[in-house]
């Protein structure tokens, strides 16, 4: 495989569960394959939209990828959103997390449910990590969906922490957007469940 001069373009198209998209290149040519593991440096995951630059090459079934890959410094602006949500999200767990022990402390919420938002948080932190080794080797993957249920039942904490760490499923829009909803939820039936009295305990 021959690696040709650098050049500039734009992630076109890119698929994050499975870790490969297409490159279009900035002057006149085709298109190119690109996958994650093509990238030298990554300081995050892709987006569409993203400028990045590249070797072009040419693989052995002859179809047109791209080699080396890093993203343009001009394309600063892409990553700070990215990065401003990863410490709002940070923020919020971690305020979670603080409110949470406090009510234990007080004894306002039962040691068992702190138990289970505890294992919940560690089994979904493993899900998150076994979906990203699954993605790079190509093998078995975690159904979002599943994802979404763990972290609504009480696991997003670990999800985020996962996030934050792995950097996995931390950029694509719809999960988030899912995610976060998932949060909201189980935020809304913890408290719901608190002023009905279900888990508080008795003065």
């Amino acid at each position: 495989m021959l690696a040709g001069s650098k050049q500039k373009g734009k992630i076109s198209q890119w698929d994050d569960d499975k870790g490969y998209g297409f490159i279009e290149p900035c002057l006149k040519g085709p298109r190119l394959f690109v996958h994650i593991s093509d990238f030298s440096r990554k300081p995050r995951r892709p987006v569409v939209g993203d400028m990045v630059v590249y070797q072009a090459t040419q693989g052995p079934d002859g179809k047109h990828r791209a080699a080396n890959v890093i993203f343009s410094t001009l394309d600063k602006a892409s990553a700070e959103p990215t990065t401003g949500k990863r410490k709002l999200s940070s923020l919020l767990c971690l305020g979670f997390v603080i409110l949470f022990a406090i009510a234990v402390w007080l004894q306002k919420v039962p040691l068992p449910l702190a138990y289970c938002y505890l294992a919940l948080s560690v089994l979904t932190f493993f899900l998150y990590w076994h979906d990203k080794a699954a993605a790079r080797r190509g093998s078995w993957r975690v159904r979002e969906s599943t994802l979404l249920q763990f972290g609504l039942l009480g696991g997003w904490p670990g999800a985020v922490l996962a996030q934050q760490i792995l950097r996995h499923k931390s950029v694509k829009t719809a999960f988030r957007n899912w995610f976060w909803l998932t949060v909201g939820l189980n935020v809304c039936l913890l408290l719901l469940w608190y002023d009905q009295g279900f888990i508080g305990l008795p003065t």
